[in-house]
């Protein structure tokens, strides 16, 4: 039985191309799927820190962990 290629499409990140909408009075918005992007990530981050704590981890794992939240919720501030 011969194995098959599996192909996958390409992931795009929301973040290509359609992070901000222009609105009409000439400043920019965030758009809901960037948006949703970034509360999925923050989300995910936050999971990963809580199990992260709950084991004997790396150091330099748990300052990734809380430099990563801290740079998504102040790019999620920064576009509200």
């Amino acid at each position: 039985m011969a194995m098959q290629e599996v192909q996958r499409a390409p992931s795009i990140s929301p973040i290509e191309g359609r992070a901000m909408l222009e609105v009409s009075n000439g400043g920019q918005e965030m758009t809901p799927d960037y948006k949703f992007y970034l509360t999925g990530k923050l989300r995910g981050l936050e999971r990963a820190q809580t199990i992260v704590n709950r084991r004997s981890a790396d150091p330099a794992t748990v300052r990734w962990l809380a430099k990563e939240i801290e740079e998504v919720k102040k790019k999620m501030e920064e576009e509200e």
